[in-house]
């Protein structure tokens, strides 16, 4: 008798995490308990309950990458041993890959009667969380103020007298994205 293989299929891999790699922007971190007798393990990638992609990994972690920011993606692992593979682990919740934002807002400054206000398009990424404001004289930033939603008036240090410029750029829990131009320059003391 040669070449007949005899045994059983591995077991479901148990106790699947998927969980973004705040280290790694737009990568996940995959990781589940370890299958006794197989030669690896293959996990698939889900979006919109449609197979993505797949990848081989013999280690009970893996970072995942190549993903896309602001998709919400499904994991799912099997088990690989000489007779085969094991069903598929039941699919993580949806995960929305994070990166840092790469919206660049345009930015308007306009006066009311005490203050700049500053004006600036809004990010359609989804996981924005809000705005960072920046004032600066010259080329050094002066103050900064933190909005979820334009206009804001700028309230925080600024002299009359001064000449500012402000800058605008959106953040989320990785970090903050690309500032916009700052082509928005008014003598503070000259336009009140």
């Amino acid at each position: 008798m040669s070449g007949n293989i005899t045994g059983i299929y591995p077991n479901i891999p148990e106790n699947l995490i998927a969980q973004l790699d705040y280290s790694n922007p737009g990568k996940v971190l995959i990781s589940f308990l370890p299958v006794s007798g197989v030669r690896y393990y293959i996990i698939y990638v889900y979006e919109n309950n449609a197979i993505v992609s797949q990848m081989i990994s013999y280690s009970t972690t893996y970072r995942v990458d190549g993903l896309v920011v602001d998709h919400a993606y499904q994991f799912t692992v099997t088990a690989v041993n000489q007779l085969g593979e094991s069903i598929q682990s039941p699919k993580t919740p949806p995960l929305t890959v994070v990166g840092l934002p790469s919206f660049v807002p345009t930015a308007s400054v306009t006066y009311n009667a005490s203050f700049p206000v500053v004006q600036y398009t809004q990010s359609s990424e989804i996981s924005t969380l809000g705005y960072h404001v920046y004032s600066y004289i010259n080329s050094t930033m002066n103050s900064s103020m933190t909005s979820v939603q334009s206009p804001l008036t700028y309230t925080s240090g600024l002299v009359k007298g001064n000449t500012y410029r402000f800058r605008v750029a959106s953040f989320n829990v990785i970090g903050e994205g690309p500032l916009s131009g700052s082509n928005s320059i008014c003598g503070w003391s000259s336009c009140i």
